[in-house]
């Protein structure tokens, strides 16, 4: 979480490695001027972004994306992606490097992957059922790490919010990527899954289809 001043507190606040900024929100229900919200929430952002003096073009790209449980804008698309294009000859790309993105969990149309598809149903209901019935391992590893932190003591009974587990999977796999290299960091968060689905007595044929492991290696565990 970031806080801003004027009380605008930002879900997910993520940099990768090349400094560019991602602003993620998880929208439920009131999608009420949700468009000027993103024009502020840009506005913030950028607020901080440079030291006095320092160029403008030292600014990194910004991404402000909005998972919403409805339709923003009432066209049933998965996905809506906006930039500052020139109205005269909509050819011509502002080039300010900044993007915004609404997710709808309800879409029906528009070209997008299979993965955000089933991100966008587990958002909408997110069930350890549903995440089965989905068969993503994405959405097998978020559905897995909630339910055992709702389980986990130490917690005392709090649960993260998905939000929160999304910016904890991020970090997970960007150090994973630096320290062991991509294909150990997809075993390891398979075998993480595994684990985790055996704990919670998930059908072991499940578990193969969804991790891609053998069940030799997941009899080890």
């Amino acid at each position: 979480h970031r806080y801003l001043d004027k009380g605008i507190r930002l879900d997910v606040y993520l940099k990768d490695n090349e400094n560019n900024v991602y602003n993620i929100e998880i929208q439920n229900g009131n999608l009420a001027n949700i468009a000027k919200r993103c024009r502020m929430y840009q506005s913030k952002l950028d607020s901080g972004a440079l030291k006095p003096g320092e160029d403008y073009a030292n600014l990194k790209k910004q991404y402000i994306i909005f998972v919403c449980t409805g339709d923003p804008f009432g066209e049933g698309l998965y996905k809506y992606t906006f930039e500052n294009l020139c109205e005269e000859d909509p050819s011509i790309k502002l080039g300010d490097e900044s993007l915004k993105v609404f997710l709808n969990t309800k879409g029906q149309k528009g070209e997008v992957s299979r993965e955000l598809k089933a991100f966008l149903n587990f958002v909408e209901e997110s069930t350890v059922q549903n995440a089965a019935n989905i068969n993503d391992l994405y959405v097998a590893q978020l559905s897995a790490k909630i339910e055992d932190i709702k389980k986990d003591e130490e917690l005392g009974g709090v649960f993260m919010t998905l939000e929160e587990k999304m910016n904890e999977l991020a970090k997970e796999k960007m150090a994973e990527g630096k320290e062991i290299g991509i294909k150990e960091g997809i075993k390891e968060n398979s075998l993480s899954v595994a684990k985790l689905m055996k704990q919670k007595n998930y059908d072991i044929n499940d578990i193969i289809e969804i991790t891609h492991l053998t069940k030799e290696e997941i009899e080890s565990l």
